[in-house]
């Protein structure tokens, strides 16, 4: 029962975290954001790889 629960966690936290990525890869991509947007920006994208990285 928890090798399942554990497995459906991940599942469901792995969804947003892919979304959310996504979205910061778009924003990433734009060429007239600030140097202080871009390092936010890199901050938050490395931040979700780590959390996706856990499970």
């Amino acid at each position: 029962m928890l090798k399942e629960f554990t497995e459906n966690a991940s599942h469901e936290i792995q969804t947003p975290l892919s979304i959310i990525r996504s979205k910061l890869d778009v924003i990433i991509q734009e060429d007239n954001l600030s140097p202080q947007q871009s390092r936010a920006v890199e901050t938050a994208y490395h931040s979700v790889k780590r959390l996706t990285n856990l499970s």
